[in-house]
């Protein structure tokens, strides 16, 4: 047997092998990016995104990042702030944002193909707050208009520090300054909070 016959036998035991184990097989026109649902017939699923939809997905939010931009977050006052729902992942961690009213209905429209230009992974996703703090009750959490110290349009900008908020026990945090609150998880897993004295 020569080395050339020997190394094509050697791929064509490969390739059978692998698509009976459900995968597949790139051909010379391109990556295969169908597939497998794992059930035992076989069967694929196709994931493919058509580029439209990645296009529509991409154009509103940072494209690497997935970050809402600072022109749909602006505010003057708590007033003029929302929460709003923004998937980060494929599988599904999704942060409850500080978002402009007046932004609704454009991130709305953007929302809608970036959660669709996501491949489903199969994998567990949390939900966060503006503060980067995993939270089991996105109904509790504070929304406040972050203004900067020198000046100019504030933040829309959620915090996972309220009152009632699932914690970690004997974990604590606080917001603001006078207003604010402090709070200090208790022995049940939730923020018991109290205001801060000006």
């Amino acid at each position: 047997m020569t080395h050339f016959s020997f190394t094509k036998m050697v791929l064509g035991y490969l390739a059978a092998t692998l698509l009976g184990c459900g995968g597949s097989v790139a051909t010379s026109g391109g990556a295969d990016t169908s597939v497998t649902d794992g059930g035992a017939d076989g069967a694929t699923t196709d994931t493919r995104v058509d580029e439209a939809t990645v296009d529509a997905a991409t154009t509103c939010f940072d494209p690497t990042t997935g970050a809402v931009p600072d022109s749909m977050r602006a505010c003057t006052t708590r007033a003029d702030c929302t929460i709003a729902k923004h998937q980060t992942d494929c599988c599904g961690t999704t942060i409850y944002m500080g978002l402009a009213t007046s932004a609704v209905a454009a991130f709305s429209a953007c929302e809608a193909p970036w959660d669709a230009h996501f491949p489903g992974c199969g994998c567990a996703g949390r939900s966060m707050a503006d503060d980067g703090q995993i939270i089991g009750d996105p109904t509790k959490l504070a929304l406040d208009c972050v203004l900067p110290s020198g000046g100019g349009a504030g933040r829309c900008r959620t915090s996972s520090c309220v009152a009632g908020q699932l914690c970690s026990p004997g974990t604590g945090c606080a917001t603001g300054g006078c207003g604010g609150v402090s709070c200090s998880c208790d022995a049940s897993g939730t923020y018991v909070c109290t205001p801060r004295p000006c």
